[in-house]
């Protein structure tokens, strides 16, 4: 039986409404935690749920954008894929990225070592985050197959704001 990393996967993407799900500009204007700036990846989460939390934490404190998409993507089981794991790289649940966080993201990207790299989540440790590498060649087999629009429950939006 093949785990869970070998077989088809979906994966949940929410961006702002008219950007494409499957656009990596963000990331290559300004990096993250597992890559530097100049680099093409696709952000996206194992669950929505996951999503959901990660677009939290990303958006201004208390402003989301008027309107959100959640993508649903899925992953053929023949698209190559790397697990990383938690420990595997010291200090990488830090608030701030650490250089060994980006140099290990950017050796992953910069070698085309696979098309997916699946990452531990610091928000929730049992779900992984995706980073899909748009420069390798079997990224053209990574579809969308499902567009709406994200739901964000007001109790959450709540929190953001501080009340």
């Amino acid at each position: 039986m093949a785990s869970r990393f070998e077989q088809e996967l979906i994966a949940y993407r929410i961006v702002r409404e008219g950007l494409s799900p499957l656009d990596g500009s963000g990331a290559y204007r300004w990096g993250g935690r597992w890559t530097s700036p100049r680099r093409y990846v696709i952000h996206a989460a194992e669950s929505y749920a996951l999503a959901v939390l990660e677009s939290l934490v990303h958006f201004n404190r208390g402003e989301l954008p008027p309107r959100l998409i959640v993508a649903q993507l899925r992953i053929p089981a023949n698209v190559s894929r790397e697990v990383l794991l938690s420990d595997r790289i010291p200090g990488w649940t830090a608030v701030q990225p650490n250089s060994s966080c980006q140099e290990f993201g950017n050796r992953w990207y910069d070698e085309r070592r696979s098309a997916v790299l699946m990452t531990p989540s610091v928000l929730s440790p049992f779900e992984c985050n995706l980073l899909i590498n748009q420069a390798h060649s079997e990224s053209g087999s990574i579809e969308v197959t499902q567009v709406k629009p994200a739901i964000m429950d007001d109790r959450l939006l709540k929190l953001l704001r501080g009340a």
